[in-house]
Order: C-alpha cells, then structure tokens, then sequence
C-alpha cells in the first residue's frame, strides 16, 4: 500500500514509478477479493480505499472519520499509527481559525456554481441562456466570474471556469498576497488547467449517472461510452486513469523547487 501511494507522485516518463502503480494495483485487486472471500473485512476495505484513491487525494478530515468509523484502529494494530495521524493531520488543517473566512467565501463560490451550472447544463432555453450571458457580462467586473459564465455557455470549453475558483481561494486565504505568486498563476495556466481538468473528471465518477437522470447533458463517461461501445465499468477505469496520467503533470509543478506556491 505505501509503494501504491508513493506511485501517485511520479512525474511524466517515469516508468519505473508506473510499472510499481502496475504491479501494486494488481496485487491490491487480488488482496481485495482474497480476503473478502475469507470475511476479513477490513484488510479487504484498505485495500479497496487504496485502489480508490491515494491518501494525497482526499479530504484529510472525511478520511480520518472513515478510519474511526469503520473501526480499523481497533481492530488493526498496525492500522492505529494512520488514525490518529489522519486524525492529528485533519484537525490541524480543517479547524484552524484563520481559514474560517476562505472556507465561507469557497463556500458560497461553490454554490453560486452549482446553480449556474444547473441553469446552463439542466434548465435554460439556448436563448434564455443567451439573454443571461449577455446581462452578466454587462453587470459583472470581476473578470474571472465573467469568464465562468461564458465557459458555461460553450460547455466544451468548461476548463476555463478553474481559474476562478483558483483564485477565490487564493484572494480569500489569511496569507499575504504576494505579488509573485500572482504573476506564476497568470503566466503558469498549465497547473490550473490540468487540476480542473481532474476536479471535473472526479466530479464526474461520483455524480454522472444522478445528473444524466434528472436531464443533465452528457459527461465524460458517457460520452467515452458512446465513442467506443465500452461499458459503463471500463468507461469509469478510462477516466480514472486519465485523471492519473494528468496528475503527472501537477506533480511536475509541485516538484520544482523555482516554484513560488
């Protein structure tokens, strides 16, 4: 499981670090189903956690509350040294106060999005949409929420709203606003580009088939599906593993020591 985590961290080309993903991910496939067979629950939950994705992926809180509500620590020995990092970990980051004010500004952004994206994706007449496009582009000064709503209304090119939510976060956070850090995102699109990309693609395994329901457009499962014939199954390992391959990229940037971030 370590070797299977520590392979989330490669770069590009590197294909020593891809064959360890290879051959770990196989060997976690086998201890999944070997021990579920035998009933040992909880070592085939771990293994199946691992294979869902790595722990620098998730939410530090939601991971340790999974650890403690399944009761690995009790029942693992090995397992209790992770619950209470997780736990530690989780505490540090989620609850320190000087965050409060970023998590109720992502807060709102994040719902103001969802209803816009529900409005262009689900309810809004092409040219009701149109006449909404046009009245916030006369009404909006902050350049990047003007950009999130166009990129709504050409779907394809959806990637375009990341820099918004990037730089709420960013302009909303306790630390210093350092003129540098600024000029790497505006000239560095690359990384916010690239992280949407996998946000959107995340988005999309856990909410697709709810959101096709309710008369959403088309996501990239579906669509994969539709290209190739694949089913549903191998259509959800597709994306996972194109959200992988774009997780190399990010790792370049969070590896290069000239970066300011």
């Amino acid at each position: 499981m370590s070797l299977h985590e520590a392979s989330y961290y490669s770069l590009e080309g590197e294909s020593i670090m891809e064959e360890a993903w290879q051959f770990t991910s196989k060997h976690l496939k086998e201890v999944m189903i070997s021990k579920s067979k035998q009933g040992d629950v909880f070592v085939a939950e771990q293994a199946k956690r691992a294979l869902e994705l790595p722990l620098h992926w998730k939410v530090p809180m939601l991971e340790a509350r999974w650890w403690k509500d399944i009761g690995l620590g009790e029942k693992l020995s090995f397992a209790r040294d992770s619950l209470v990092a997780s736990f530690v970990w989780s505490m540090g980051i989620v609850f320190e106060p000087q965050f409060a004010y970023c998590r109720r500004i992502l807060t709102i952004t994040f719902a103001l999005i969802s209803v816009i994206d529900d409005i262009y994706d689900v309810y809004g007449t092409l040219d009701e949409l149109e006449l909404f496009a046009d009245a916030v582009e006369r009404i909006l000064i902050y350049f990047e929420w003007l950009g999130n709503i166009q990129a709504y209304f050409v779907e394809a090119k959806w990637y375009h709203g990341g820099p918004m939510v990037t730089m709420t976060a960013y302009l909303s956070g306790t630390n210093p606003i350092i003129e540098k850090e600024l000029e790497f995102l505006e000239s560095n699109r690359d990384i916010i580009h690239w992280s949407f990309k996998i946000l959107r693609l995340q988005d999309d395994l856990g909410t697709s088939s709810d959101e096709i329901q309710r008369g959403d457009v088309p996501k990239s499962i579906q669509c994969y599906m539709h290209e190739t014939g694949a089913s549903e199954e191998v259509a959800h390992e597709h994306i996972k593993d194109m959200m992988r391959q774009m997780w190399k990229k990010v790792n370049a940037y969070r590896a290069d020591k000239d970066s300011p971030l």
